[in-house]
């Protein structure tokens, strides 16, 4: 099993505990350099590659049973990609999609996502939330190799995954609201001037909100949605 985009691993160690027969031969993929040493520190007998999802030469032809994409396809979701992990790819074998997503029809889940958390994002970054990733596999200009590589790149599932994705499994968490935004990638690089606005940003919504203003802090739940789809290569 290749994983790409592993980042620092906490879907990698969630897999693994709950499949430790997929740890042998199991090759994680992260270009990141402070990533790959935090992978390394809690897996150091693992494969860990210094790469991209479009140029993996390191990996044989066809040697591959399955790719996971835990939180990060919407980073590399390009024809190139496609190609290249159709290459590594054993025939009838899975590229699967996974994202945890906070529910955006809980009102003060959706005031924090719109009006806290988007306007850190530039219009050039890639985000799950906006779907785009799913235009290498159904746009009809983008997705010849999707089609030509895998069995069912066009299912009616990618074009309307914004109402019904492949799968939808609805849990909840209790969260400490700030850390949580403040770990977002975008977020967090930023300066800790730009941190404390944002703190001081949620503050103001989780302490007015209808939702959230009576409730302990650290004892807040979000709602959230895993969203799970898949395709499988062409099996010859």
């Amino acid at each position: 099993t290749v994983e790409l985009g592993a980042g620092t691993g906490k879907f990698t160690k969630s897999l693994l505990a709950r499949y430790p027969e997929f740890s042998k031969g199991y090759i994680a993929v992260e270009p990141a350099e402070a990533f790959r040493h935090s992978l390394q520190e809690d897996f150091p007998d693992m494969e860990i590659l210094d790469a991209l999802a479009d140029s993996l030469s390191s990996i044989p032809d066809n040697s591959i049973s399955a790719v996971m994409c835990g939180q990060s396809f919407h980073w590399m979701a390009t024809s190139d990609t496609l190609q290249e992990l159709q290459r590594i790819l054993k025939p009838n074998s899975p590229l699967i999609m996974i994202w945890n997503t906070a529910s955006r029809n809980v009102s003060w889940q959706a005031e924090l996502e719109h009006k806290i958390i988007l306007p850190h994002y530039g219009d050039t970054v890639p985000r799950q939330q906006s779907y785009q990733w799913r235009e290498c596999f159904v746009n009809d200009s983008q997705n010849a190799v999707a089609r030509k590589c895998y069995q069912n790149a066009s299912i009616e599932t990618f074009r309307n995954v914004e109402a019904t994705p492949g799968k939808q499994i609805p849990f909840e968490m209790h969260q400490d609201i700030i850390d949580r935004v403040l770990s977002i990638s975008v977020i967090s690089a930023k300066s800790p001037e730009v941190h404390e606005m944002v703190a001081e940003q949620i503050e103001q919504l989780i302490s007015t909100h209808s939702d959230t203003r009576d409730v302990q802090r650290n004892k807040y739940v979000m709602k959230y949605i895993t969203e799970l789809c898949w395709v499988y290569t062409n099996p010859s």
